[in-house]
């Protein structure tokens, strides 16, 4: 139902061994919206992430997928991780890779599967070919479509440009948003310009999360950006509420 939001959290604690990361965490996000999630180094970014993935249950509080728990949205979740750790010695081909979304599934459908999502991310005359011998920003389209072989509604990334120059992060911006037509968006980035340029709203993450839009942009109070990121940014305005802008005015 397109009324359920695709994530929901509650009243959202969590710590680690203790230490808490984050506190009283309450937002919802719209089917079809395309989010950014920002915050400092150790704001609690990742973990945000991984709550709504299910990697991690929260101390306190509610996480919602599609209207369910988290492990029981699996198949309806796409996941990007940062970084891809694999030995480049190994001879494995850009479809293998693909192909390691789709276990599970018969390997002549998941060959089939695996190429359609190479061809929908751009890719696909790379199929056969090493992956350790694609460029950063192939590689990255790889990634993508791997999370993209069991036809999620939702995808989640996090960090996916860190690694590549201006061109291909670009390229992957661009890929996003042309997804975003069919599926949910979510992404952790550093990329204060891509948020105020490409997303339709934003979560501010340290330890305490704001969301807000980002139809309207301007400088913000030096104080808050302090706070947030421990050094003067210009991002998203923090005076509007988003329920304020939600009517488009």
């Amino acid at each position: 139902m397109a009324d359920v939001p695709a994530v929901a959290m509650q009243e959202v604690d969590f710590s680690y061994n203790s230490a808490p990361v984050l506190e009283d965490v309450s937002f919802t996000i719209p089917q079809m919206d395309f989010a950014g999630i920002v915050g400092p180094n150790g704001g609690g970014k990742t973990t945000l992430l991984r709550l709504m993935l299910g990697l991690l249950k929260p101390d306190r509080g509610r996480v919602r997928i599609f209207g369910s728990r988290p492990d029981q949205m699996t198949t309806r979740v796409g996941y990007v991780a940062q970084g891809f750790q694999y030995d480049r010695k190994l001879p494995i081909s850009a479809m293998d890779v693909v192909m390691m979304g789709r276990l599970g599934g018969t390997r002549s459908r998941s060959r089939e599967r695996a190429l359609e999502t190479l061809e929908r991310v751009g890719v696909a005359h790379l199929a056969e070919r090493p992956f350790a011998d694609a460029s950063a920003g192939q590689q990255q389209r790889v990634l993508v479509a791997r999370a993209l072989a069991t036809d999620p509604d939702m995808l989640m990334l996090d960090e996916p440009t860190a690694s590549l120059d201006a061109a291909a992060e670009r390229s992957i911006y661009a890929l996003l948003a042309e997804l975003n037509e069919k599926m949910t968006i979510i992404v952790v980035t550093h990329d204060l310009s891509f948020v105020s340029q490409a997303v339709n709203s934003v979560l501010c993450v340290n330890r305490v999360v704001r969301r807000h839009p980002t139809a309207e942009m301007s400088e913000i109070s030096g104080e808050l950006l302090e706070e947030m990121y421990g050094s003067d940014r210009r991002v998203v305005r923090h005076d509007h509420d988003w329920e304020e802008d939600s009517s488009g005015a």
